[in-house]
């Protein structure tokens, strides 16, 4: 028994030693350094997961930064938005990924189970209080006690980092979220393979947890006199997802009449375009970006009715690509 609590109280100890060390160098360290600064140009954010992550090359649209994440739950969506605007009042805009997936009931794995909770909390454990870190123990106390040491000493580590590089290491070191480029296209194959029976009236169990924590975003976002808009990035028509095509979009009209939506999955992409049904592959995200930063450059965010702009400007590029097509036969 006493060995046992000379364990107990020494581990106790050292837990306390890194925690208090990562806090201090954190608060006093980072923070003062502007670590989750941004450039004063970037006056727009977009957040999400995998599907905004691979198409939005941040390097190609003026004024934007991009801090999606693959597998991004909405839980740490409004951590990250949090902490984003807290540091950056010069943010105008903020975009979120309101896709097919992201309030099933299935998706709230992506916050604790035992893949991605060992992922998440290196990068947002300093910025979670007791309530959100008590969500994550409530729901897999053995992970979060197996991995709650690791994030601290990745943390002190990444502090100790940021201060020598005088914040040269960036948010996205800790993978905060940013654009990610994807090779190759596997979606030709997965064609031959697919479902070819078409299903659009799937329901699913909507997350409780998700829901409550993206409606937590916007009311973060508009409290601090940011504009939200919401997006569908598009994805290619045989994405499963789509078979809940109906329950989408009657949870978007019934949780956010009045929040602004745009859907640009009426954006079409080659087979050659996408890495798979749900993610576009580096070739489209260049196509993608570059008619992304071109509707920003002409006053999309000025405009009242803006799916309607959308979808003229995609009639646009369909109709030049048909004169196209017919110079070239």
């Amino acid at each position: 028994m006493k060995q046992f609590l000379k364990k107990f109280f020494g581990f106790s100890i050292i837990l306390l030693v890194i925690f208090l060390s990562s806090f201090i160098l954190g608060k006093f360290g980072v923070e003062s350094i502007s670590y989750y600064k941004l450039p004063a140009d970037k006056k727009y954010i977009m957040l999400g997961h995998s599907h905004s992550e691979v198409a939005y090359d941040d390097s190609m649209i003026n004024n934007f930064s991009n801090f999606a994440n693959s597998g991004e739950a909405y839980f740490y969506t409004y951590l990250k938005a949090r902490k984003l605007i807290k540091e950056n009042e010069h943010i105008q805009v903020v975009f979120i990924e309101y896709s097919n997936n992201q309030l099933t009931k299935q998706f709230e794995e992506f916050i604790w189970d035992d893949v991605y909770l060992p992922i998440r909390l290196p990068a947002y454990l300093p910025l979670m209080d007791f309530s959100e870190l008590n969500l994550l123990v409530s729901n897999n106390t053995s992970m979060f006690q197996n991995q709650i040491v690791k994030a601290l000493m990745k943390n002190t580590f990444h502090n100790i980092g940021a201060i020598i590089n005088k914040g040269n290491c960036q948010v996205n070191n800790l993978r905060f979220g940013g654009f990610l480029s994807r090779e190759s296209s596997h979606v030709d194959s997965l064609v031959q393979s697919a479902d070819k029976t078409r299903k659009e009236d799937i329901d699913f169990e909507i997350s409780k947890i998700n829901l409550f924590y993206l409606k937590k975003t916007i009311d973060l976002c508009e409290s601090n006199g940011k504009k939200v808009i919401l997006v569908r990035t598009p994805i290619h028509e045989n994405w499963e997802g789509l078979y809940s095509e109906k329950a989408y979009k009657k949870n978007l009209k019934a949780n956010f009449p009045d929040v602004e939506y745009v859907d640009f999955n009426g954006f079409k992409l080659k087979n050659s375009e996408f890495y798979d049904f749900s993610h576009m592959n580096e070739i489209g995200s260049k196509v993608y970006s570059t008619w992304f930063n071109e509707i920003l450059n002409q006053g999309f965010l000025e405009v009242q009715e803006k799916q309607a702009y959308t979808d003229k400007q995609i009639d646009l590029i369909v109709k030049k690509n048909n004169l196209v097509l017919m110079d070239v036969e």
